[in-house]
């Protein structure tokens, strides 16, 4: 499982480097970004199946250092669980895919930290959350972005749905290219 969540994240950390000779000078980063997303996640259920559940929302609150580097804030609630989650987010920067594209987009990666609480046993757990992505600016005037993740959450010492992958796919609202 581990070994997925590594080859995606390298994945597009190498197509990050190409990325940064097409940059898009003229997208305006604000201070802080917000991202709502559907989450899509892997879990066990009771017979030991793995089933993928469309039954969770994220909210991300991103404070941007610089246009590269910010700190990241995710609240996630599943139908199994809740979390509240915090730390770095690395960004290639916006740029255009060729010459001739006109929607600018930039790559992403995260490690988060904090706690889960988990429905069933109410209990309290040390969590953590590797992440890649991309976001995609689709209305460039209005500040309005598609984001896709792709990210593996684990709570430690929680005997059921220690660990699983989870999709999100939604909008990101802040960075923008003026008129």
């Amino acid at each position: 499982m581990l070994r997925d969540v590594l080859f995606v994240l390298v994945l597009i950390g190498s197509a990050a480097g190409p990325a940064a000779a097409q940059m898009a000078p003229d997208v305006h980063l604000p201070r802080v970004d917000l991202g709502v997303t559907q989450l899509i996640y892997r879990y066990e259920n009771a017979s030991g199946q793995e089933r993928w559940s469309p039954a969770g929302l994220a909210v991300s609150v991103t404070r941007n250092v610089t246009d590269r580097v910010g700190l990241g804030f995710q609240a996630a609630r599943t139908a199994r669980a809740l979390s509240a989650l915090a730390g770095p987010r690395l960004n290639s920067g916006f740029f255009y895919g060729s010459e001739r594209d006109p929607i600018p987009g930039r790559f992403f990666l995260e490690l988060l930290a904090g706690a889960a609480v988990r429905g069933v046993d109410g209990a309290t757990r040390p969590a953590v959350q590797t992440g890649a992505g991309v976001d995609l600016l689709i209305a460039p005037s209005h500040g309005v972005s598609l984001r896709w993740e792709l990210a593996y959450h684990t709570a430690s010492g929680d005997p059921a749905d220690r660990s699983n992958y989870r999709f999100m796919i939604g909008v990101l609202f802040g960075p923008r290219i003026p008129r």
